[in-house]
């Protein structure tokens, strides 16, 4: 048995309802390209103990895998196709969930912790590394 949510969303893409077609069509499209694509990417990335309860959003987690390569906010936001002052945002947020000062200490803390072991890039996506 479908959900209400299912048959509306059904409906709206075969153009049953144009007068909703319109103003929801942006919002369908990201609900089905989610479930189609891969409905198991985390929203969260949670660090390991002691400090489990920290947790870095997907674009956050992007920003700190191109940050180990590159220092630089204009050359992050190049590859990410983001504004380097979004990109600023993203590791300022980073480093006041860590507690940290600078980008230099928030690395540091990074990598002591292992998170860069804990997760990989593989295509510009995010995944958890199999042991």
């Amino acid at each position: 048995m479908h959900s209400y949510w299912d048959e509306l969303v059904k409906s709206v893409i075969n153009k049953k309802h144009s007068k909703f077609s319109f103003r929801f069509a942006s919002k369908l499209k990201k609900y089905q390209r989610r479930k189609k694509d891969n409905p198991f990417v985390p929203l969260r990335y949670y660090l390991d103990p002691p400090y489990q309860n920290i947790y870095f959003t997907p674009r956050e987690v992007q920003c700190l895998f191109c940050c180990q390569k590159s220092s630089q906010y204009k050359v992050i936001a190049r590859v990410l196709n983001l504004s380097d002052r979004t990109i600023e945002a993203y590791l300022r947020k980073i480093r006041d969930k860590i507690n940290c000062h600078t980008k230099k200490e928030m690395m540091k803390f990074i990598h002591e912790i292992g998170f860069f072991k804990k997760y990989e890039e593989v295509d510009g996506k995010i995944s958890e590394k199999t042991k």
